[in-house]
């Protein structure tokens, strides 16, 4: 789907222009924050800080139906039930048959607690915000950052909005992922496309590493769940970029810098073993700081003050993606003469090891490559026509990670396993393919 700018006007081009996250026309990250935010302590790579955490709920929170550690639902739920907030605009699985989630409004701590949960997947702010726009009511929206920074780009251009915009809550992304994600993992645990109800991206497994989640499809009519290990499905590798949208190739805001307070996962090796998962909170209002110490003081939450250093470090891959590779790919597109939008990061700004530009050159490929193979293989009705696609890309970039990663004997060692485990998938694609 590509957007149509015919029915447009000039001005209505203009005020696009200005509330479009990657739009040269619209204030960047550190404009917006300094307007929002009186703490004085910054950080580079984090942004405004008031206070930084890991943090999760107690076991009596039910964690194990959150994604990480349950941190972003707590703070909704108590926000709501104190009043601060008359409801919470949020992604949660959609009513409409042509979509698996979508914006929705909760304004009941029932709705929140049925809707937790992360879900990869695209989505639209718009029509919520139309919904909700002027009935006199505040929200706390929930996003991942440049959904955030588009929610305060429109504030500022929007006096009603504004004073419904009482909080804003991002999610540390990776990247956005479109509706293909979620259809290639159901299929490959037994659900095809066509047959998709729902899906869970976040299945916790008890005793295993946090980063050792499952992921569940639901086919319509079916109560029951299929579930495999998300390590063991093709694109449950975050590094491959399957399915990125093109945006994302251009986001520099690692931890939602123009949020109110930032969760993500806390992947530290400290945290790391812990089944129940950590978030990684960064607070930049002392009334969120003082909400999270009283919910520690009472037993709701286990709470651990980190630093800077602890937050960049739990987000190190997210680093390399949207700060070394985006030198590089804005290098890149400025040597071919592209278009490319101003960003705090420039063009070359940054030193990239030959073997990590190999692996940024090849996720940016593997990224457009996976939604036309991906549309090829729904239109013939087989997976392999994907798989055939894109697994020669992705077992190079394994190679190349296992490079980057582990030089001298220990390399050597990853790569005759590399050398295995892409010859075993050769013969299964073939496989595959001849049964196709």
């Amino acid at each position: 789907m590509r957007a149509e700018q015919g029915a447009a006007s000039a001005q209505d081009l203009a005020d696009a222009s200005a509330v479009c996250p990657f739009s040269n026309d619209a204030v960047n990250e550190d404009v917006i924050a300094r307007e929002l935010f009186s703490s004085p302590a910054t950080d580079k790579r984090i942004g405004v800080i008031d206070a930084i955490f890991a943090g999760r709920v107690a076991e009596g929170e039910n964690i194990e139906l959150s994604s990480s550690g349950g941190m972003t639902s707590w703070l909704t739920l108590k926000l709501l039930e104190a009043g601060r907030i008359d409801g919470v605009i949020h992604v949660a699985a959609s009513s409409d048959d042509g979509a698996l989630f979508e914006y929705v409004v909760s304004t009941t701590p029932d709705e929140l607690r049925h809707r937790r949960k992360s879900q990869y997947y695209s989505t639209n702010l718009g029509d919520v915000v139309r919904q909700i726009r002027g009935d006199g009511r505040r929200y706390a929206l929930v996003g991942v950052p440049c959904f955030v920074k588009a929610a305060r780009l429109l504030a500022r251009q929007d006096e009603v909005f504004r004073g419904q915009l009482a909080l804003c809550i991002g999610l540390v992304c990776g990247h956005l992922k479109s509706s293909g994600f979620a259809e290639l993992l159901a299929w490959q645990v037994g659900v095809e496309p066509k047959d998709l109800a729902k899906v869970d991206f976040r299945v916790k497994r008890a005793d295993e590493d946090a980063a050792d989640y499952g992921f569940s499809a639901w086919r319509r009519g079916d109560p029951t769940p299929k579930t495999r290990a998300t390590r063991q499905l093709l694109g449950g590798n975050w590094g491959h970029a399957m399915f990125q949208l093109k945006a994302c190739d251009y986001c520099d805001d690692v931890f939602a810098e123009t949020a109110d307070v930032a969760f993500g996962d806390a992947w530290l090796p400290q945290y790391a073993s812990d089944w129940r998962g950590t978030n990684v909170i960064v607070s930049r209002r002392p009334e969120i700081t003082q909400l999270i110490q009283d919910g520690q003081r009472r037993g709701e939450i286990f709470l651990e003050t980190l630093s800077a250093d602890d937050a960049a470090r739990s987000q190190a891959g997210n680093y390399r993606h949207r700060w070394d590779g985006l030198s590089l790919r804005l290098a890149d597109d400025v040597a071919k003469k592209r278009w490319v939008p101003i960003k705090r990061i420039a063009p070359g700004s940054r030193p990239v090891t030959r073997s990590r530009a190999r692996i940024i050159r090849l996720r940016r490929r593997l990224a457009e490559l996976s939604h036309v193979s991906f549309a090829e293989a729904k239109a013939t009705g087989s997976l392999a026509v994907f798989e055939s696609a894109v697994r020669p890309i992705t077992d190079v970039m394994d190679r190349e990670y296992w490079a980057a990663e582990a030089p001298g004997l220990r390399g050597i060692l990853r790569r005759m396993k590399w050398i295995l485990t892409s010859t075993l998938r050769r013969i299964r694609s073939r496989k595959l393919s001849n049964a196709a």
